[in-house]
């Protein structure tokens, strides 16, 4: 058997950015030791094999506006699931994301990127059926 899980979970991947916008820290999700933890009271050993590098990186965007723009989506979709955000919570993100734009993004030779991000890794866990 197989299974992939990140670490952190994508949830986290915008942990500092939730936490500016909701005024408290996110819980963080349940990831692979959670997982393991339940295998190992199921009676299996598995195998786990962190991947070197981040599972993927977001890509620069050649100006701040597209910066901006490029961010909200990704603010709602790594919840877990598409939400939407509302008329005002969508005006407080953009308004965190224009106010602190120095501290949240970086200028690169290729344009923009998000600097509150915690990229995850990919977590591998393998174990034989048992039977």
């Amino acid at each position: 058997m197989l299974i992939t899980v990140n670490h952190p979970p994508p949830p986290a991947w915008n942990r500092d950015l939730f936490a500016l916008v909701f005024g408290e820290a996110e819980e963080i999700v349940p990831g692979h030791m959670e997982l393991v933890q339940v295998l190992w009271e199921l009676g299996i050993q598995p195998d786990i094999r962190l991947q070197p590098e981040p599972t993927g990186r977001y890509p620069a965007v050649p100006t701040r506006e597209a910066a901006i723009q490029a961010a909200i989506p990704r603010f709602v979709t790594d919840q877990w699931a598409i939400w939407p955000l509302g008329e005002q919570l969508q005006k407080k993100v953009v308004d965190i994301l224009e106010s602190r734009f120095d501290d949240l993004f970086a200028e690169t030779p290729e344009g923009y990127i998000q600097t509150w991000l915690t990229y995850g890794r990919e977590v591998i866990i393998t174990w034989e059926s048992p039977g």
